[in-house]
């Protein structure tokens, strides 16, 4: 498998990304939409994907979480992903694999070079147990606030198993859940679709 880096973060870093990473990073007002890719990354190459039918919270320490929109959110990212080509299958032998998740509280993160270890590195009935998604950077906190989503695309074409499983895409929108049902799912709908607007290399032509 080709060593891919990816870097995410939310806004309050976008002006320090944007000198580390010209060119990689896209940022919509609408409800702060944030992407960020590899760019040597052909994404042509992928054709098929898996997604679980499970939204991964963060910070739901109690149980307890609100799933009520989770279905309109994957439902929304399987709609773009099915519109730029990418065939959904039911296991993991997918060409890559998209992982979703949410902030249920306010989370102050500290990055380190495994900034999400803890959340992403184990995913029930997802073949890569105990294996760390990486996002080098770190050294610095950064606030994700309430009903913040999480998008990230996983490239499982390798041969073998790595050690540490890269993504060449991903996703943050900040803050979705708030307001009434009917501007959350409209918010819903627009800010997705706005994460994969923004990135015109995705897709199988």
């Amino acid at each position: 498998m080709k060593t891919k880096t990816l870097f995410l973060s939310v806004a309050v870093a976008i002006i320090g990304l944007l000198g580390c990473y010209p060119g990689s990073v896209t940022v919509s007002e609408l409800d702060t939409v944030l992407t960020i890719y590899e760019h040597e990354e052909d994404f042509s190459k992928f054709k098929t994907y898996h997604m679980p039918d499970t939204i991964i919270a963060i910070g739901d320490e109690d149980g307890e979480s609100n799933n009520k929109y989770d279905r309109q959110m994957l439902d929304q990212i399987r709609t773009n992903l099915d519109a730029l080509g990418y065939q959904s299958i039911d296991t993991i032998d997918a060409d890559i694999v998209i992982l979703v998740e949410k902030s249920n509280s306010e989370l102050l993160v500290g990055w380190s070079p495994c900034c999400w270890c803890g959340y992403w590195c184990w995913y029930p009935g997802w073949g890569w147990g105990g294996y760390n998604p990486y996002y080098p950077g770190g050294g610095v906190v950064y606030s994700y606030p309430i009903g913040t989503l999480f998008i990230s695309m996983f490239d499982n074409t390798g041969t073998e198993m790595p050690m540490t499983v890269m993504s060449p895409w991903a996703a943050s929108i900040n803050g979705l859940i708030s307001g009434s049902d009917a501007q959350i799912l409209d918010r819903i709908d627009r800010a997705i679709d706005q994460s994969f607007a923004q990135s015109p290399y995705l897709g199988t032509n």
